[in-house]
């Protein structure tokens, strides 16, 4: 792809872009950008918000800002930055295999952030500090930071449900009432298990915060409240890096805001399933 055909691509988009996204494409197609930008700057341009330059990003269908701001004749050339890609070089040295993962591990952070402003994760934090049980969702990679989610809300004492299996969350879903609140996980949004229950859980009266990826899907539709991935993922991937750190960020960003709340009694509970361990491990 060359200069003309990100030209192109942003006229064939242009009638699904949302307000925002389309001050960043007249932007960028009247000033005949060069490509010498930062996500701040280029929404402090065109009038908009970093987050909205994110999503504009990906509704092009790019893996990124640098590989945009090189197709417009600026930046760095795809690959020279460790978070651009999840590809490595043949016979790859350690060095390269470390400084690969912690930039895409930096990137998927700072594409969460700009993504989801304060308020997005203050609500659905709220969400869950006031449920009565917390019902957990994801299948396989997605499964992962709803599993770990569900063991350190355990740890301090609050009423979680997570089952791996799909017949095992499909039947969470249907014990779900409307004093409880559940959080699902799927990349794609499109997970038809996933999807299922989250519909379910709303059927119910639930409260509901989906965790997927930016653009619309079917997990975002039927959901109370969206905190949302970036979708630079490529479809060819050794393995779903950016995506698992993405998710299990946002992950922690809810389990410490729900355990602050009250952090003597978290210390506590803390402090003696730690002991318990300790007790079984020298049995």
């Amino acid at each position: 792809m060359n200069q003309a055909d990100i030209y192109k691509r942003i006229k064939e988009c242009s009638p699904a872009f949302s307000p925002a996204e389309r001050k960043i494409a007249d932007y960028l197609t009247g000033s005949g950008a060069d490509g010498i930008f930062t996500a701040q700057s280029l929404a402090r341009e065109a009038g908009t918000s970093p987050s909205a330059v994110v999503r504009f990003v990906h509704r092009l269908g790019l893996g990124g800002l640098t590989e945009l701001k090189v197709l417009l004749g600026g930046g760095r050339e795809p690959g020279e930055t460790a978070g651009e890609t999840l590809f490595i070089g043949e016979n790859a040295k350690i060095p390269e295999i470390i400084t690969s993962v912690a930039g895409i591990t930096e990137q998927a952070v700072a594409d969460v952030r700009l993504l989801n402003p304060d308020t997005a994760f203050s609500a659905a934090a709220k969400m869950l500090e006031a449920a009565e049980k917390i019902y957990l969702f994801g299948i396989v990679g997605s499964g992962l930071a709803a599993e770990d989610l569900y063991i350190k809300l355990r740890r301090i004492g609050r009423q979680a449900v997570y089952d791996p299996t799909e017949n095992g969350q499909l039947l969470n879903a249907f014990n779900i009432t409307e004093r409880d609140a559940a959080l699902f996980f799927s990349y794609s949004g499109e997970t038809e298990c996933t999807v299922k229950c989250a519909q379910l859980a709303a059927s119910r009266g639930a409260a509901t915060v989906a965790v997927t990826r930016v653009g619309k899907n079917r997990l975002a539709a039927c959901a109370g409240r969206v905190l949302y991935l970036p979708c630079g993922e490529h479809e060819l991937r050794i393995g779903a890096l950016q995506s698992r750190s993405a998710q299990l960020f946002i992950a922690d960003v809810l389990f410490l805001s729900v355990a602050c709340r009250n952090l003597s009694e978290v210390k506590t509970r803390l402090a003696e399933t730690k002991s318990a361990a300790d007790r079984l491990n020298k049995r």
